[in-house]
């Protein structure tokens, strides 16, 4: 990571032994992290049957 890069890195069962990393530019750390945690809320409160 460098410069005003950003990352994220998947470590499970199923990224073993390379992890799945997601890196590209963002808009600074707190933004970033605010949209990464609004992005998994979302994620984890989908419901398919509405």
């Amino acid at each position: 990571v460098r410069g005003g890069e950003n990352a994220f890195v998947f470590q499970t069962a199923r990224y073993t032994p390379i992890p799945l990393t997601v890196r590209g530019y963002g808009a600074g750390a707190g933004v970033t992290a605010a949209g990464v945690f609004g992005d998994i809320m979302r994620t984890v409160s989908f419901n398919p049957t509405k």
